[in-house]
């Protein structure tokens, strides 16, 4: 019983690496485009990460807008 739960914790520890890989990759992707790339929370439509293209296309900011509005942070085109 004991080799059975310690396999099903190193299962479970092994895809949450996997997942986390990904993720790094997936960020390092979008990180190097050249279109800004916004990643927003689908229930609240919050910003949780953006590149650096969005700074400067889209007008935001690090730290700033972490955890903001989606809405209420894009500037308004010219």
């Amino acid at each position: 019983m004991e080799g059975l739960l310690h396999r099903r914790q190193d299962d479970v520890r092994n895809r949450k690496r996997r997942l986390l890989d990904m993720l790094r990759a997936y960020r390092a992707a979008a990180a190097v485009l050249p279109d800004a790339v916004v990643i927003v929370d689908r229930n609240s439509q919050r910003v949780t990460w953006f590149n650096e293209v969005s700074e400067r296309l889209l007008g935001l900011r690090y730290p700033r807008d972490i955890g903001a509005p989606l809405a209420d942070r894009l500037r308004p085109l010219p």
